[in-house]
């Protein structure tokens, strides 16, 4: 226009409603996911603390066990899902047709189902939600069952899983204080109580 100035537009100002509704949906759910990220690597403990061999000792009862069990998984849950998560990373590296196919997947979720608020057309058609979520689903199911997928996801969760449930008995919890917003969360109060180990005579 004569006489005023030129108006910068960014690509997005010329892109139909549905592409920047969807490219938005997807945007959200992306910056969720790193939130959720950030909050879960800013609240992890020292790794020294987890890993402090002075710590680790026999539980001498079941009682006591079952004892340290939820006050470790409170204190380093962060710790240990990072943990079974760069097993499950490793495993999949080691893996790449699953680590693939878990990418193929994935995509699928958020591009047609998560990242999509206009109907699919099929042959002129449009496929409702349910059935899209349907067929996701049995998708997901078959190439956890029937691919290298779910023996390999299931298999690294399961291995994490199992070194965690082990540093949770292990790990003495006499050092262990959870402030009162962690305690709150985590179901326990702060500063965690002193093992009692029984008297030996």
């Amino acid at each position: 226009m004569g006489g005023g100035g030129a108006v910068d537009a960014s690509p997005s100002d010329f892109a139909p409603p549905h592409y920047a509704s969807t490219t938005a949906r997807a945007t959200d759910l992306v910056s969720g996911i790193k939130e959720q990220g950030k909050a879960l690597i800013s609240s992890q403990r020292p790794w020294a603390q987890l890993l402090d061999p002075g710590a680790l000792s026999l539980p001498a009862n079941s009682t006591l066990a079952a004892a340290r069990f939820p006050r470790n998984v409170a204190y380093f849950r962060s710790n240990y899902v990072l943990a079974v998560l760069a097993v499950l990373a490793v495993s999949l590296l080691w893996h790449p047709v699953a680590l693939a196919a878990l990418v193929a997947l994935a995509a699928a979720w958020i591009f047609l189902f998560f990242g999509r608020d206009q109907p699919i057309l099929l042959f002129g058609r449009s496929v409702d939600e349910g059935t899209v979520l349907g067929v996701l689903c049995v998708v997901t199911v078959v190439a956890l069952i029937f691919s290298s997928v779910g023996s390999t996801v299931f298999g690294a969760v399961a291995v994490g899983a199992a070194v965690v449930c082990l540093h949770a008995v292990l790990r003495g919890t006499d050092d262990l204080f959870l402030d009162e917003e962690a305690a709150a969360s985590g179901g326990l109060l702060a500063p965690a109580k002193p093992e009692i180990r029984p008297r030996i005579v």
